[in-house]
């Protein structure tokens, strides 16, 4: 059975491992980092970071390591790929590459204030920048709802597709539809999926999938809020 690792900060890439233990049999080992916060991170910190944490996540059998945090999977994944050669390194697809593909007028790119930063000048992508923090999963959904209402608002009629440039963004899909329901709507969880698929066996009906929720500090009590949160997110899979 592969051994697939998928390693995210906070809980936001819960989704994207139910959605591949519904497509490619494997034993995963979840990595879930409660004690840095990559959003504000400056890149070689990043690297740093990320190459340390491998150091420990990486073993003989490991045959595949998917960095769900796009702030991560930018700075650190080609340093990590140098390194660990014999392991396929997975980044966060960015979703405006296929929203691009699909628009006939504009994408508005949804990220936070780091990743717009790494976007350019797109002449068809519109950018509103939310810090992650104000839109996180363990925020109620009435309030998210009022924040987009507020920042998208006046947007609304000049896009017809959204560009989710966060992974823990995720969530904000259903709200989203809400909002604007006849507008697309792009998760770079699709991606990774998608890239796995193509990587991997399919879906063993005959044989089940293994997982491993991994937390960087056992004692740290974010844990503990991380792991309601994910029992909360679980209820959608």
């Amino acid at each position: 059975m592969n051994n697939i690792v998928v390693w995210d900060c906070k809980a936001g890439a819960f989704n994207i491992v139910s959605k591949l233990m519904a497509t490619v049999t494997a034993e995963y080992r979840y990595f879930v980092d409660v004690d840095n916060d990559y959003g504000s991170m400056t890149a070689d910190e990043l690297k740093s970071k990320g190459l340390a944490i491998a150091d420990k996540l990486v073993t003989n059998d490991t045959d595949c390591v998917v960095i769900a945090d796009s702030n991560m999977s930018m700075q650190c994944i080609s340093a990590l790929r140098n390194k660990y050669p014999e392991v396929v390194f997975v980044g966060y697809e960015p979703p405006i590459q296929h929203a691009v593909q699909y628009t006939v007028s504009e994408v508005l790119l949804l990220c936070s204030p780091f990743v717009s930063g790494k976007v350019g000048n797109v002449a068809c992508v519109k950018v509103c920048e939310v810090e992650e923090d104000l839109l996180g999963a363990d925020k109620p959904l009435r309030t998210v709802r009022q924040l987009l209402e507020e920042k998208l608002g006046a947007l609304e009629g000049t896009f017809d597709c959204i560009a989710l440039g966060n992974s823990c963004y995720w969530h904000l899909c259903d709200v989203l539809r809400g909002i604007f329901p006849a507008v697309k709507i792009f998760d770079g969880g699709d991606g990774i999926v998608s890239r796995l698929k193509k990587l991997f066996k399919r879906k063993d009906w005959g044989q089940e999938s293994v997982l491993n929720v991994i937390f960087s500090s056992d004692s740290h009590e974010n844990s503990i809020k991380y792991c309601k949160l994910m029992g909360e997110i679980s209820k959608y899979y």
